[in-house]
């Protein structure tokens, strides 16, 4: 099926418009992911550390 020439071009602007809205979303719900990581491995470390120096008697 051969599709005009100006129906294509709205197409591929509709897309890049779509593309341009969910991309900042996505950003931001993959930031918000990857810092939770980062916290866990972070208070991982504390409890590590906190173990080395005190024992694990006093830290649980």
């Amino acid at each position: 099926m051969l599709v005009p020439l100006e129906a294509q071009e709205v197409r591929a602007q509709v897309r890049t418009v779509a593309e341009k809205e969910v991309a900042p979303r996505a950003a931001i719900y993959r930031d918000s992911k990857i810092g939770e990581i980062y916290e866990g491995t972070y208070e991982i470390q504390k409890r590590v550390i906190a173990r080395q120096i005190f024992g694990r008697d006093m830290t649980g």
